[in-house]
């Protein structure tokens, strides 16, 4: 009976060193993963209905092109990459053309002007002015002009970039190449801090969710569906890695813009 119970003694003392001195413990070091946001076809609507495809139209084929993309930071305002609209000869208005989600769906996903003589295919796209741009950190806000309805499919901001880890889930909405309203998802690959100007702060997010050209301006959100950053370059042709500028720009240049 005693060589019996030593057996069993032994058996559990191998058991418990193989567990690392507590199975229970294995359970508890595995990092928490949240759900993906993408996983609910509502939220993924969300991302879809707040972002739109900033248009021009092309004299050589007749037809409306997607050049970039843009997303709503309120009911009104539009959030974009400052290079997207870019003009010479300082601070003049620009009107932009844009067009929405449900335009592209309901309009049969063809991009082409109200004189097109295909009246299926033709999508009626609205309009936008500059109101503020920063160039040194590539970010511009437009207003939607009267007459275009106003939206409650906007992205909450996250502006406590600070909290940001390698490795965080993202997801990028946009219209690369000929494509239109492509979701991508990755990672948080790299995160680019900066001493100046002072105090040290994030100067640029890298992100493994590919993006291509036609994605600057889009948002970078993050697994509660909360943009943390404007995609305005691509790091690594190969690899299609994106570079976005953190959220945090665009909010101080709405503030800039409520001064003004």
């Amino acid at each position: 009976m005693l060589r019996k119970l030593n057996t069993c003694l032994m058996l559990l003392v191998l058991f418990l060193v193989g567990c690392g001195g507590g199975c229970s413990g294995a359970v508890y070091n595995v990092p928490y993963d949240p759900p993906r946001y993408i996983n609910s076809p509502a939220n993924v609507d969300h991302l879809m209905d707040s972002t739109v495809s900033l248009v021009r139209l092309n004299p050589l084929v007749g037809d409306l092109d997607s050049y970039c993309t843009a997303f709503y930071v309120s009911p009104r305002t539009l959030a974009t990459a400052a290079h997207c609209v870019a003009v010479a000869g300082g601070d003049r208005p620009l009107d932009v053309a844009f067009v929405t989600y449900r335009q592209w769906l309901r309009d049969g996903q063809g991009l082409q002007p109200p004189s097109s003589s295909s009246s299926s295919t033709t999508t009626r796209f609205y309009t936008a002015s500059v109101v503020a741009t920063d160039f040194d950190n590539d970010v511009a806000l437009l207003s939607v002009a009267r007459g275009v309805p106003s939206t409650p499919n906007f992205l909450e901001i996250n502006n406590r970039t600070g909290n940001l880890k390698i490795g965080n889930q993202v997801y990028v909405v946009g219209n690369p190449g000929t494509f239109n309203w492509i979701l991508s998802e990755g990672i948080i690959s790299q995160l680019i801090w900066m001493s100046t100007p002072a105090p040290r702060h994030l100067g640029a997010i890298e992100a493994s969710a590919p993006v291509f050209f036609g994605n600057s301006g889009s948002a970078l959100v993050d697994n509660h569906g909360r943009v943390i950053g404007v995609v305005v370059a691509i790091g690594h042709r190969q690899s299609y890695l994106g570079i976005t500028i953190p959220i945090n720009a665009v909010v101080r240049l709405q503030t800039r813009a409520i001064v003004r």
